[in-house]
């Protein structure tokens, strides 16, 4: 066998196992709090107001609309109040845009999730934290999300990779053990649970939110 076809053989299993995870911590996160975890967001985003590290002009907060089994972040005091907030919308050919968001109805994306389509598309500098959702999440930051590759295509340009980047995720879909880890998933700058936020310790910064 060929070193291109181990490749391939590999790259299939772990698309395989990825696929079982998905199966697992969907109905793992049945047992999430939403309100521990709305509360763990806001109380991220108060320190890092207190210490300077989200900045009132700065640049938007990009949320997600949530899914059935995501937690809900569109009515955080915090963000709705002081920050404006951005949401994605796919493209129709795998990418992603973050386009500012006034909490106004939406039509639906390519996907079949609510997004803003029209207006000014940011750009990375605009953001100041994107929160991501997942179904789970190692203690490396590596992201399970649902196999679309859309943060995985946005995060992999050099400007949006350093966007401070945090998963949404319930405790129980905390994995001490590694997930399986394609050659462009690249880890989170850590995860916000029921239990509060957790920054990774390879990550550079300091905060500890």
């Amino acid at each position: 066998m060929n070193q291109a076809s181990t490749d391939n053989s590999q790259n299939d299993n772990s698309q395989e196992a990825k696929q079982r995870l998905r199966r697992h911590f969907r109905i793992k996160r049945r047992q999430r709090d939403d309100c521990l975890i709305q509360a763990a967001v806001e109380h991220m985003l108060g320190g890092m107001i207190a210490r300077g590290a989200l900045i009132r002009g700065g640049g938007h907060i990009g949320i997600y609309w949530p899914l059935p089994g995501e937690t809900d972040l569109r009515s955080l005091p915090t963000a709705g109040e002081s920050w404006p907030l951005a949401l994605p919308c796919s493209d129709g050919a795998g990418g992603l845009t973050y386009r500012p968001w006034d909490g106004d109805p939406l039509p639906p994306d390519s996907c079949g999730i609510p997004a803003p389509q029209t207006g000014r598309l940011l750009m990375p500098q605009e953001i100041q934290i994107l929160l991501v959702p997942a179904l789970a999440v190692d203690l490396h930051g590596v992201r399970l999300g649902y196999g679309g590759g859309y943060y995985d295509r946005l995060r992999a340009d050099p400007d949006w990779k350093g966007v401070r980047a945090m998963v949404v995720v319930a405790q129980a879909c905390i994995s001490p053990v590694d997930l399986p880890r394609s050659a462009w998933d690249l880890p989170f700058d850590g995860w916000v649970s029921e239990r509060g936020v957790e920054w990774r310790e390879q990550a550079s910064r300091t905060d500890n939110g």
